[in-house]
């Protein structure tokens, strides 16, 4: 095998495993320094993934979930008859992952409504 075919496997094989290592580092938790928030009516509350509650802000191209959601004690109708058509504001941390480039999908960690922080995956 030639050496520049040696050198392009071995680069590959480089790139390879740091999208592995990327793709798989778990959401980091929010802190005061990556905090993101969007506030906007939610217009869809939904289940999808293994008990995750997946929503919607009108006007927003975004997807959020909350991992494993319907797990903490609650049910899709509890979520739609709380979030459905109401103010809300989602709280996510900023990150990068290679399995999602244009950011269209984020892991809420912190749901707050018209009475206050609805969820918190800290608290919760």
């Amino acid at each position: 095998m030639s050496k520049v075919i040696h050198a392009l496997l071995i680069g590959f094989a480089i790139v390879f495993l740091g999208f592995i290592v990327l793709s798989l580092t778990p959401v980091p938790p929010i802190s005061e320094g990556n905090t993101l928030v969007e506030t906007g009516k939610v217009v869809y509350v939904g289940e999808g993934g293994v008990k995750d509650v997946v929503l919607r802000l009108e006007g927003n191209k975004r997807v959020f979930y909350i991992n494993r959601g319907l797990e903490k004690n609650s049910d899709i109708t509890y979520w739609r008859k709380n979030l459905l058509n109401a103010q809300a504001s989602f709280k996510y941390p900023k990150y990068w992952t290679p399995l999602d480039p244009s950011e269209k999908t984020k892991h809420i960690c912190i749901v707050e409504n018209a009475e206050g922080v609805f969820y918190d995956e800290g608290h919760y």
